[in-house]
């Protein structure tokens, strides 16, 4: 019983951290797809007709500047906090085996 306590522990550990690593590459791609925005916009910026490009840029800070964010938002309230609060739940069940031990 003690070692399936210890196993669903430590996966619920790796899930935080790989959802944590996810947000961060996430954010980094994010970032970088602006930055390409910005840059495309920048290019063509001597052209007169560039509605594609200024809606494209436009998408792209959207993206990064409020989904972005929401999304992270999202994940911290519903996955994160309540794995969080599992994690800390599984101290009491510790404290116990150590007595029994």
């Amino acid at each position: 019983m003690e070692r399936r306590f210890r196993v669903i522990e430590k996966t619920i550990k790796i899930f935080v951290t790989d959802i944590n690593s996810y947000l961060e590459q996430l954010k980094t791609a994010t970032s970088a797809e602006a930055t390409v925005g910005s840059d495309i916009s920048d290019y063509y910026a001597s052209q007169s007709n560039l509605h594609e490009v200024n809606k494209y840029e436009a998408a792209q800070r959207h993206l990064a500047n409020k989904l972005y964010k929401d999304y992270t938002l999202f994940v911290q309230q519903r996955v994160l906090s309540p794995l969080e609060s599992l994690l800390n739940m599984f101290q009491g069940p510790h404290k116990l085996i150590q007595k029994l031990t």
